[in-house]
């Protein structure tokens, strides 16, 4: 059951399994993509699956943007009475970041290296470049990678960019090595 509510207010010991739980749930993430890609050394060739890529690199995103949540988390400061308040939805005197998609994903995207985020292996607008592209892609058009979606002449949209598995191998392998090394619990 979701809270709709523009502020959430934890204990101390909530906020810190919240750290927890939002790392661990990075963690399985990029274990899902490294099992089903393999890693920089030792790599798993997909075979025919042509979108096998596409629902892994949807799966980096998601991790990516976690990770903004975790970062969100932790720079919170607990108040006098160790409680901390969190900026839930969006709503009367409340951005909304834990829930704004956008905003964890640009949190994330300022604090990790060019090599794991989307902006330096990203797809272009509307999924019309490569992996290759410096650009960061909407939520919307993320979406797209797992959702259908008509275009203006109203036809099914396909996807039509390529991914370069060797550098989304590297980029979850240096993800995961990030993400074991913030172990910021106060």
């Amino acid at each position: 059951m979701s809270l709709r509510r523009p502020r959430v207010i934890i204990t101390r010991d909530q906020w810190c399994r919240l750290q927890d739980k939002t790392r661990s749930n990075i963690i399985m993430l990029l274990d899902v993509v490294e099992k089903g890609i393999g890693t920089p050394t030792s790599p798993v060739h997909l075979g025919s699956n042509v979108y096998a890529p596409f629902i892994y690199f949807a799966i980096l995103t998601h991790a990516v943007e976690e990770y903004g949540k975790l970062l969100y988390i932790q720079s919170l400061t607990p108040n006098l009475q160790n409680m901390i308040e969190i900026e839930y939805e969006r709503g009367r005197n409340s951005n909304g970041t834990f829930t704004d998609h956008n905003a964890k994903f640009a949190i994330a995207s300022s604090a990790l290296p060019p090599t794991v985020t989307v902006i330096n292996g990203g797809f272009g607008n509307n999924f019309g470049g490569n992996y290759g592209l410096a650009t960061t892609p909407t939520w919307d058009a993320r979406l797209e990678i797992l959702n259908t979606d008509i275009d203006l002449n109203g036809e099914p949209t396909n996807i039509t960019s390529q991914i370069d598995l060797n550098r989304l191998r590297a980029s979850v392998f240096e993800f995961k090595n990030i993400v074991y090394l913030n172990r910021n619990v106060t």
